[in-house]
């Protein structure tokens, strides 16, 4: 090969090197390359189960007994009682209370327990320490209720 030829020849390598290396930096990504195998694509997953709205009677969720005791400091009460479910599956349930009487008693209902996965007409007791207002002699204790998402106990 004379040095004609092999310039020419250098010349085109380069070229081509140079081609590539622009293409590469237009941020073309190489594609990768499995012999044998078709590339995978992750599948989906299904949506889980959604929660049905449990089938209760009314009330729902009833508050059999209730009781105030207060405590030292004047500030601290301990409310007992019992709930009972009127619910056909297990559901979640949180006690709130309303202040009747006392100094400074807040407007709005607060919650003070949760009963975690009652069971279809379960009735359990309850017995919190709640701060409350100076002097407080009345409650009201409520109920609300959800789907209970723990699994059950094996």
């Amino acid at each position: 090969m004379n040095a004609t030829a092999r310039s020419v020849l250098v010349a085109a390598l380069v070229g081509a090197a140079t081609i590539a290396c622009v293409a590469d930096s237009r941020g073309q990504a190489p594609r990768p390359i499995q012999l044998g195998r078709p590339i995978s694509t992750p599948t989906p997953r299904p949506p889980g189960p959604r929660p049905v709205p449990p089938q209760c009677g009314d009330p729902a969720i009833a508050i059999v007994s209730h009781k105030l005791e207060p405590t030292v400091p004047s500030t601290n009460y301990v409310i007992s009682g019992e709930a009972k479910s009127s619910c056909d599956t297990p559901v979640e349930v949180t006690l709130f209370v309303s202040w009747l009487d006392g100094t400074d008693a807040p407007d709005e209902p607060r919650a003070f327990a949760s009963l975690l996965r009652m069971t279809p007409r379960e009735s359990r007791p309850f017995r919190e320490v709640v701060a409350g207002p100076r002097n407080a002699t009345r409650v009201t204790i409520t109920a609300d209720f959800g789907v209970s998402q723990r699994p059950r106990q094996r």
